[in-house]
């Protein structure tokens, strides 16, 4: 999105009416039956959460609006097979999915760092400057001068003409830094290191993601996939195990695994319940 076409995006968000949970619960046993009108309305209803966690991302080398883009994709696949049970809120459970699809979008987009749009017009305000300077005193390499012009600090003048006058750089573009060839990539903050406010959120994510399995298996199932896995206490028990707990023979305990696994598969993706499962046994 550029600046302008974000600008009205979020004007028009207001357009679209909030829900209660009663609706949300009405909208969920619709699109259960496959009513793709339901899982627009819900969606629809929800953009603001999107743009609300999108924020939080920021500054990580990805601009606003294609954030908001990426998590409107999870909050899709969040609307798509949102179950409700549990107690569990629609903005509970699609916050991990828009964060899922923010997170991987960010990460695998590690090798491009795009320039957000405001950045781009100070890059091109300083080309001015420096275009303005070079005509009236033949050094355009001032930065003071450039500062002055554009009215902005020396320091951001200076990081700002790091970047090249483009959407997006390679990490890896070689420039002279001191004398010496650096990678741009070395100049950059790293981002992708975890705050404590990240942290937590792992933490809430491995919640949210324990709602989604509630959701979706019965009470014998969960039990099962509990002990067998260690879900609850990190524990993970035998098949000999898990059979003696549940009243039930090895062999119905593991057909009974294999199908909760097989359900959550369509509900889940393959790195989110390996990721699960990992750190639940860890």
């Amino acid at each position: 999105m550029v600046a302008s076409a974000l600008d009205n995006y979020l004007k028009n968000l207001s357009d679209y009416d909030l829900i209660d949970s009663d609706r949300e619960i009405a909208l969920a046993n619709k699109i259960a039956k496959g009513d793709e009108s339901a899982i627009q309305e819900l969606t629809l209803a929800n953009l603001r959460l999107v743009v609300t966690i999108a924020k939080q991302f920021m500054n990580r080398g990805v601009a606003l609006g294609e954030l908001i883009a990426e998590g409107n994709h999870g909050l899709v696949k969040a609307a798509q097979r949102f179950r409700p049970g549990h107690g569990a809120k629609f903005a509970s459970y699609a916050a991990w999915w828009i964060k899922q699809n923010i997170r991987r979008a960010i990460r695998d987009d590690k090798r491009i760092v795009r320039v957000p749009v405001q950045s781009l017009l100070r890059m091109q305000k300083i080309k001015n400057a420096r275009l303005k300077i070079q005509q009236e005193t033949g050094d355009a390499s001032n930065d003071k001068a450039v500062a002055k012009e554009v009215g902005i600090s020396p320091r951001l003048v200076r990081t700002t003409s790091l970047h090249v006058d483009t959407s997006s750089f390679s990490i890896n573009e070689q420039i002279s830094q001191d004398g010496k060839a650096t990678e741009k990539g070395e100049l950059i903050p790293d981002s992708q290191a975890q705050t404590p406010g990240e942290v937590m959120e792992f933490h809430d994510g491995y919640k949210t993601l324990m709602e989604i399995v509630r959701q979706e298996l019965t009470e014998r199932e969960y039990k099962i996939l509990s002990a067998r896995f260690g879900l609850d206490d990190g524990e993970a028990k035998t098949l000999a195990e898990t059979s003696e707990l549940v009243g039930l023979t090895s062999e119905r305990v593991r057909q009974l695994q294999q199908e909760a696994l097989r359900r959550l598969r369509c509900k889940l993706a393959p790195h989110e319940l390996e990721g699960l499962i990992n750190r639940s046994a860890a």
